[in-house]
């Protein structure tokens, strides 16, 4: 699996324990933001264990240049194209929002600048999520699965394939086949 959003590796810790010996996972990570990167990169450190099984590099697929075949295989956990690849990108901020969030993930929306109602970051994520999208489309050996609101738009307006998602929760999950 190709978390393409590691942040604080939250998500990537999940994925790793629906591990089981029949059915195995490694988890390779990118983050975009050096700050979060060091953050992580020296959490990880701490925990030896993970290593084999989690891995963790500085990247950033949304850049516009990422076109290049090397530059996806260094995303890609050292040119192995992964079989799935998961995007949680940062929601925006709502408009009425009856709630800021709390603890990490104030600090993502802090450092990432999307704690806001500017329309202007609103559309920068927007073209980021669809970079993502692409990005993972062409990387994804079986499928792409990006982590939404519910109620959102699919990420980059493309329809997904199919979407799981828990009655009365507040994410969804687009699923990609590719």
């Amino acid at each position: 699996i190709l978390d393409l959003t590691f942040g604080f590796g939250s998500d990537s810790l999940l994925l790793l324990a629906a591990s089981t010996p029949s059915s195995p996972v490694t988890v390779h990570g990118t983050e975009r933001d050096p700050r979060v990167y060091a953050l992580s990169s020296r959490a990880l450190a701490d925990q030896p264990t993970l290593s084999p099984v989690l891995s963790l590099r500085l990247a950033d697929v949304t850049r516009g240049d990422d076109d290049d075949d090397d530059d996806d295989d260094a995303a890609a956990g050292g040119g192995k194209d992964p079989t799935v690849v998961y995007v949680d990108a940062m929601f925006p901020a709502r408009r009425r929002s009856r709630s800021r969030a709390k603890g990490p993930m104030e600090l993502l929306r802090v450092l990432h600048s999307t704690d806001t109602q500017d329309d202007e970051i609103r559309g920068r994520m927007e073209e980021e999520g669809r970079r993502m999208l692409e990005f993972g489309m062409r990387t994804a050996r079986e499928r792409v699965v990006c982590k939404r609101p519910k109620g959102a738009e699919p990420m980059g307006g493309v329809k997904p394939d199919f979407q799981v998602g828990k009655k009365g929760a507040n994410i969804r999950y687009d699923v990609y086949i590719t």
